[in-house]
């Protein structure tokens, strides 16, 4: 219930800040450090994108959205 509530009360999408303060937003949801400066985080953020856009197991779900259900549960090399 308490979760509920706390959702209620989320910002829209719609966030008037500046791209800085828009990117420390995303990498501080992902939980990626800013440590090293933002650029480093942002390419640390684009590479996982683009390893999880070319994975093997997440093409074979987009591909076998169309099959039954148990086909789609279970990694296919």
């Amino acid at each position: 219930m308490v979760v509920v509530t706390f959702l209620k009360h989320l910002p829209t999408s719609e966030l008037d800040v500046d791209l800085e303060e828009y990117a420390d937003i995303c990498l501080g949801l992902l939980d990626i450090p800013i440590k090293g400066g933002r650029i480093q985080s942002l390419h640390c953020l684009f590479s996982l994108y683009r390893e999880f856009k070319n994975s093997q197991h997440f093409k074979n779900l987009a591909q076998n959205a169309n099959k039954k259900r148990e086909n789609i549960d279970r990694m296919e090399l």
